[in-house]
């Protein structure tokens, strides 16, 4: 009786399995999965005067905005300069790959403050120095 050829083809593809695991190749199934959007968390601040246009670190006369009571509250004189921080952190969820996102493509809107767009400001921490926000870093914008 002639071998039939699909039966050949199946014992050719189990045994070239076998070998992989045995060798220590990985799997289709089991390679990383593809990378997701993680979690986004802002924290916005005021600051009494301009604070500039860039900076890698929460300027000294900020005070968390959702704090109106706080001891740290700037007083802004009225038709005073005033700046407007916000802290962008990105994380991940347990056993996923997060996807690097550009600073520039992070968009904030804020409905307290209409008709502007906050613009990057710098990294509060950017754990590889890659210029990317990736999971567990922190990105400053600011108004």
């Amino acid at each position: 009786m002639k071998p039939n050829r699909r039966v050949l083809l199946a014992y050719a593809v189990f045994f070239v399995g076998v070998i992989s695991v045995l060798w220590g190749a990985t799997p289709l199934h089991a390679q990383e999965s593809p990378a997701v959007l993680g979690d986004l968390a802002l924290v916005k601040y005021v600051c009494s005067g301009n604070v500039g246009n860039q900076g890698v670190l929460l300027p000294a006369s900020c005070a968390d905005a959702n704090n109106p009571n706080g001891a740290d509250v700037p007083v802004i004189a009225v038709n005073g300069a005033v700046s407007f921080v916000y802290r962008v952190s990105y994380t991940c969820p347990p056993g996923s790959i997060c996807a690097s996102l550009p600073p520039i493509s992070v968009t904030i809107a804020d409905n307290q403050l209409l008709g502007t767009t906050p613009t990057e400001f710098g990294p509060l921490l950017d754990g590889n120095g890659n210029g990317m926000l990736d999971a567990n870093d922190s990105w400053l914008y600011k108004v």
